[in-house]
């Protein structure tokens, strides 16, 4: 597998888990009932919340790390380009998702639910996937990476 595929889809991916550790926290606290890809699991095939978890949280990183198939095309990967190309998932969350199973969409106007998932999306895995694509694929990343390990250039 080429490297910069592989680093973006691995960026893609550790922004998945980052994500849906955020949301496991969210449900220990109180603040959320239950992940969204454990809804999305019972709903689509039943089951239990172990099986929810496991299977929806397995099918959640798989999707996750397919969005970050497109960003290989980026030529320079930054952080700030990951948090814009980030918004893509974020609209299919809030529009495609919810309107293929005839729920109201942009969480029915619910501004703190639309606020929750930008920060998530855009905030935490499209932060994670620009950054571990711009230290893997680029020169500058792999040069900051080094002097950051070494403390010189």
């Amino acid at each position: 597998m080429h490297p910069i595929i592989r680093s973006t889809l691995l960026g893609a991916f550790l922004g998945s888990l980052a994500v849906a550790g955020v949301f496991g926290l969210l449900v220990l606290t109180g603040l959320m009932s239950k992940a969204p890809f454990v809804g999305a699991w019972q709903e689509l095939f039943g089951g239990g919340w172990v099986t929810a978890t496991v299977f929806g949280g397995l099918a959640f990183l798989a999707i996750g790390t397919a969005w970050g198939a497109p960003f290989t095309l980026v030529p320079r990967p930054t952080i700030l380009a990951a948090m814009i190309y980030a918004l893509l998932p974020t609209l299919w969350a809030l529009a495609g998702w919810p309107s293929l199973r005839g729920r109201p969409t942009f969480a029915g106007g619910d501004s703190a639910a639309i606020m929750t998932t930008l920060m998530i999306n855009v905030g935490i895995w499209g932060t994670i996937l620009g950054a571990y694509a711009h230290r893997h694929t680029t020169a500058e990343g792999k040069l900051e990476a080094k002097i950051r390990k070494t403390g010189r250039t």
